[in-house]
């Protein structure tokens, strides 16, 4: 018997190679979900920014914010009709994650620029019903990385993805008592290979719902 979830908007969330991609997977299949993941693929500027940050930031950063936002509207576009059909929608980035890179990447005129164009996108895009936050130590995410050696990410630099996990840590500590977010420690988890990981992961989510 399937495991019961009120939640029908599902984001999850973290770090890059925290493992994101994969939980939405395992999500989709558990419960029939429709799926929407993250076209980071497609932004031209993104190898050339891991090999020059200061060079690439704003055009990789701006790429992705409107790109974000296209995918967002269009999602909210079908999420009515999909959630009216009882069907999960499951998610593997937050828009708000923009932000939390920009703040990384951008100099001071280039987050002015930025944040009065952020701030007027997100006004009108649905809300998550549950955001699952996967936290891991840069050491662990790094080793994933390498891991799953896509070519654009072989020059990745490790102080980079360090301040970038503090970055995150900073955000959902801030957000720790928001009953839509799940902080849940990754570091040891293979929820890919290991049922028992990806059944304890249903089991906060059902706890964190008040359903346990």
């Amino acid at each position: 018997m399937k495991p019961n979830i009120k939640s029908k908007y599902v984001i999850v969330e973290g770090v890059i190679g925290v493992g994101k991609t994969s939980l939405c997977h395992l999500l989709k299949r558990e419960f029939s979900a429709y799926e929407f993941l993250e076209n980071f693929e497609l932004n031209p500027f993104l190898e050339k920014f891991y090999q020059n940050p200061e060079e690439y930031a704003f055009q990789t950063q701006i790429f992705f914010l409107l790109d974000r936002y296209k995918q967002q509207e269009n999602l909210q576009k079908q999420i009515e009709h999909i959630l009216s059909e009882n069907k999960m929608v499951v998610a593997d980035y937050m828009f708000e994650k923009d932000k939390i890179f920009s703040e990384l990447t951008l100099n001071t005129k280039e987050k002015d620029i930025y944040n009065t164009l952020f701030d007027s996108l997100q006004k009108e895009l649905v809300k998550p019903d549950l955001v699952i936050y996967l936290d891991a130590e840069t050491d662990t995410l790094i080793k994933r990385i390498m891991l799953r050696d896509r070519s654009f990410e072989r020059n990745i630099d490790f102080d980079y993805i360090d301040n970038l996990n503090q970055k995150y840590k900073e955000y959902f500590q801030k957000e720790k008592n928001n009953p839509r977010i799940l902080t849940i420690d990754s570091n040891n988890l293979d929820f890919v290979t290991n049922k028992n990981d990806f059944e304890d992961i249903l089991s906060k989510i059902q706890k964190q719902e008040g359903l346990l």
